[in-house]
């Protein structure tokens, strides 16, 4: 049941449930629970994060007019943060220890006349802030793999990149339904 509200959750967009808030309309008890708040912990809110990923990176690639990849999972954390060096911008804002840092994988597919092409595995180191606010998004690299099975891409800064898009707008959603209760 979980990992259907879970898909659920994916699907609904912060403005439907603000309009049913704005109703007086209640969230389907199962959808309530499990969102009633964004994780203030770190671990918590990344595997909230990994649940939602790929539907929000599939729908940002289709209205950004390239669904021609689509992501099947992310997983795989790895907490074990690596050193920050200076030339890897770490924003004048933070300090490198208010940077809470993961490595997580992706699985994705594409597809041409509904018919499967090629799979890619992807790699990704993704940098989050603490705030007042909530958490907020800082930076994020990429590894990408090869659909040949060669070794992946050299690392590379995507933090104005689709999958930083939609960690952000996952991150503003998460956020925002704390405000809905």
């Amino acid at each position: 049941m979980t990992r259907q509200v879970s898909r659920f959750c994916g699907t609904v967009s912060l403005v439907s449930l603000a309009l049913m808030a704005g109703l007086g309309l209640r969230l389907p008890r199962a959808l309530a629970a499990s969102m009633e708040q964004c994780p203030r912990d770190f671990k918590p809110l990344i595997e909230q994060l990994l649940q939602g990923l790929p539907s929000y990176a599939n729908r940002a690639a289709v209205r950004a007019g390239t669904p021609r990849r689509y992501m099947m999972v992310a997983g795989n954390p790895d907490f074990e943060p690596l050193p920050l060096m200076p030339q890897q911008g770490v924003p004048d804002l933070t300090t490198p220890e208010d940077l809470h840092q993961v490595f997580f994988t992706t699985l994705s597919r594409t597809y041409r006349d509904r018919q499967q092409v090629s799979e890619r595995q992807d790699y990704y180191w993704l940098f989050l802030v603490p705030t007042d606010q909530g958490w907020q998004f800082s930076m994020l690299y990429s590894m990408l793999g090869s659909e040949s099975g060669g070794a992946p891409t050299p690392p590379q800064k995507v933090s104005e990149g689709g999958l930083a898009g939609a960690v952000r707008l996952w991150l503003r959603d998460c956020q925002g339904l704390v405000g809905l209760r």
